[in-house]
Order: structure tokens, then sequence, then C-alpha cells
């Protein structure tokens, strides 16, 4: 290690003041230079980066270093000739400051800034920007009171409340950078009892659980954040639940301006008591988000509860009250962790994929069910010799392997009627029977129009559904 006399400081530290006080070697301003001895054995401060095998006080000083402010490296500090800033090797646990979430510059990036800002655990939400609607296309559903209804891909909505009229759809009011949200609409106010309320509501499969490890001690914590407005601002709630509605955590959330989409995150800690499904095909976990809720679902907040909660006597609950009142769902996230990286897409493909494990439809994306279309239809067609034909059967297979063995129907090509097919030799319909419904398809069979000719051709539209 270089050896350097007070003679020749100057030489070490160029220009740059110094003092000596009998016990430590002050090199720079007081507070933001370099201290050699003194009480606390050496102190480097004002950002500056250190590199080689320097000592202070017998004490490496890259060691656990413990950055400030902005680390520069452009400085021409040197030590014997060589350049401290040069290719520095730090030993131990050095610390700087975190970035915030987003920044894309040279600064150094901590490991909880890559945590936070990498893909981070699996977002568990299927259909996370909402913009997969195979069954509705965006067509407007009218709720029929505690039926939850799904009206997007992934997700339900439903309510009770006495006089009240209520519908949802997707909605293109969405938060800048998003395509879509889940609109829910009070077309008709309604009165708020004990029991009445107001959901979105999206199930979770077992199987996407068994990391969670909820029910046992090692459960661990969720992230969960999601994109929210609604034209009445005011205290609205969530919930985890469990999918017998035993177990819930409800939280609260406050839109400040109505009509201003907002991103919340809500940190969920991990569940060690109840029954939790973290395996198979069924429903394990529901994330409810609340407009309005009464007494009867009213729990204490940020706290694990045995029960059906999803709000707290902290909600304003004006919605399910107001006629015209409406309240958006927009992208959201959940997944293993106390932080929420952004929402973010992996792929399209990914996203219909993951929607069509529990619904998927022979038409085309954007086109309704029972549209009078050939366009991706299934077809029989049969050139014989006879004209005596007493049964044809059609074979349907699925792009993606369902949850569960689903519910079929086919679409006439001709009028669009479910449960039909089209028979094209004299344009009419035929009621099949379905037969072998699995998890990769089914088939229908049904009888063509008497005397039929020497070509018989049938087309239908299907639809398999297996949401939990």
């Amino acid at each position: 290690m270089a050896t350097y006399t007070v003679a020749n400081l100057a030489d070490v530290f160029g220009s740059t003041a110094w003092s000596f006080d009998g016990s430590s070697f002050l090199i720079g301003t007081a507070g933001v230079g370099i201290v050699i001895g003194g009480a606390t054995g050496g102190d480097i401060a004002n950002s500056v980066n250190l590199t080689g095998g320097y000592y202070i006080n017998g004490t490496s000083i890259f060691a656990s270093p413990q950055f400030t402010g902005t680390v520069n490296a452009t400085v021409g500090y040197t030590i014997g000739g060589t350049s401290i800033f040069a290719s520095p090797a730090l030993t131990g646990t050095p610390t700087a400051p975190t970035a915030s979430a987003g920044t894309n510059t040279t600064q150094l990036a901590t490991t909880a800034f890559v945590q936070a800002n990498s893909g981070g655990s699996a977002n568990k939400l299927c259909n996370p920007f909402c913009d997969i609607d195979q069954a509705n296309e965006g067509a407007t559903v009218v709720l029929t009171s505690n039926t939850p209804t799904y009206i997007i891909d992934g997700c339900k909505a439903d309510f009770v409340a006495a006089g009240a009229a209520v519908s949802a759809q997707r909605s293109t009011n969405a938060p800048t950078g998003f395509p879509n949200s889940l609109e829910l609409i009070v077309t008709t106010g309604g009165t708020l009892a004990a029991g009445a309320f107001a959901v979105l509501q999206q199930p979770i499969e077992g199987a996407d659980l068994i990391d969670t490890a909820f029910g046992t001690a090692s459960a661990q914590p969720l992230a969960v954040s999601f994109w929210f407005t609604a034209t009445i601002a005011g205290v609205y709630s969530g919930a985890i639940q469990n999918a017998a509605f035993t177990r819930s955590y409800p939280f609260n959330f406050t839109l400040a301006s109505a009509n201003v989409w907002q991103l919340f995150t809500v940190t969920i800690p991990g569940d060690t008591s109840g029954t939790w499904v973290t395996s198979g095909a069924s429903a394990g976990m529901y994330l409810t988000i609340c407009g309005s809720g009464g007494s009867t679902f009213q729990s204490t907040v940020n706290t694990w509860a045995g029960g059906n909660f999803f709000a707290t006597s902290s909600n304003t609950n004006s919605l399910i009250t107001t006629t015209g009142a409406q309240m958006f769902l927009g992208p959201r996230r959940l997944g293993i962790g106390t932080s929420s990286p952004p929402i973010a897409r992996q792929s399209f493909e990914s996203d219909l994929s993951f929607c069509q494990r529990y619904y998927e439809k022979s038409y085309n994306l954007g086109t309704a069910l029972g549209t009078v279309t050939s366009v991706g239809c299934a077809s029989f067609e049969l050139q014989a010799s006879s004209s005596v034909l007493e049964q044809f059967g059609m074979q349907f297979f699925f792009a993606v392997k369902k949850r569960a063995t689903p519910t079929c129907a086919t679409y006439s090509t001709v009028t669009g009627t479910v449960n039909k097919v089209a028979d094209l030799t004299d344009a009419s319909d035929r009621t099949p029977s379905y037969g072998a419904q699995g998890q990769s398809g089914f088939f229908a069979v049904a009888s063509p129009a008497p005397n039929p000719t020497a070509f018989l051709s049938m087309q239908a539209h299907w639809t398999a559904d297996a949401r939990p």
C-alpha cells in the first residue's frame, strides 16, 4: 500500500484543501470530503466512487460502501497516479439509493429496483387488459339480481339491491395506453340494505395458486394492482377471498376525483388459516372489487376474517343508490410479493390462450355469437350415389385444452340459432345431439332433410364453456 506524508498530500489530492487537527486529516471541505483517522475511522461523502485496494484506519474503503446522491464516475480523482473510478471492485454488501420505477439511465440499479421493475412473479389474472370478450363482444349484459354473470373473459358482475337495475359491459373508457375496461352501470338506483351489494369478481384457478401456499404456515404475500375510476368519488373496497367465501381480506381504496383513472396497489399478507384450493382445476380464489356493500358484507379493513366480506364501514356506498352511476375496472395484476411490477402484457396470443382454457368459440374475434356467417365454421360434406342417409356427425376440436369438461353448443350458419346446425341441402336447420364432450373437443349428430340429394352439406359454429 502506498504511504504518503503530510508534505506530499498535495501530490495525491492536487490543489484540494486539507487540514490536520492532531488526530485526523481532512481533505476537502468538512462534511463533503475525506476524513482519515478520527473517531469515525473514516468518512466518504459527496457521492465519491472508490476503487482499488485502499484502506482508511485499516478498513477497506470498498467493503460495503454506502452510496448517496448520484454516484459520479467522471471526476478525475487519483491516488498515487491511479484513478479511483476505474473498474471499481466492491466487496461486502454495497448499498445505494433505489431509483423510481421506470428509470432508464446509467444510475446504479439496486436489487429492490430490479425486483420492482422486472416481470416479477406471474400475473395470475386472466384477460388482465379487459380486451378479450368472446361471449359478448362488447354488448351490454343486463344482470339478474344475485346471479354472478360473466361479462368479459375472466370477469363476472353481480348485484343485489331492492329496486335497482344494473348492467355491465366491456368499455373503451380506459387509462391512457390501454385498450379497454370492465364497466358496471346502475341504470336504476336501488336501496342500500344490509344485504345489498354491487361487485365485479374474478376467479383464479386452484392450479395457479400452488405457489401461494395459502392455508399453511408458509403462506406468501400477494401484491394486487389495478386501475379504477367511477362517476362518484369516494372510498371503495375490494377483497381477496377463498372459493368457499369463508375467508376474506377486505381493503379500501379512495378515488380522489370522479371520472379520473387511478392506479391502486395493495399488499395482502398470506393467509395461514382457512381452507384454500391450491391445486386442481376448480376456482381457488376470488379478487372482488366492490362499488357498494351493505353491513352484511362489511368487516375490519386489512384483516383476514372468516366469512364473506368485501366491504368495510368506510365505504362511500353511493354507487348502487344512484341512477346512472358507473364504475370501471381497468388493467389489473395479482402476483406473489410485496411490490407490484408494472402491468405489462406478455403477448396477446398468450392472453387469448389463457382465456380459451375457459371459453372458446369458432367465430372470429369481434364476431358476436349467432351472427349469420360461415367464416370459421365447421362443415360436413358428403357426395354419395344413394339418396338414403339417416344421420350425419360433425366433430369439433378445440384450439386449447379446457379446464374441465365444457358445456358445448352449436349455432346454425343459416339462421344463427343456438343448438342448431345448418343443412345447406334445403337451407334449413337441424337439431343435433352432442356427445363425447371432453377437454379437447366434442361431436354433434343430426338427421338431414328427408330424401336428401346425393350431395349433402352441413355447417355449424360452436362454443365451449368451461368457466368456473
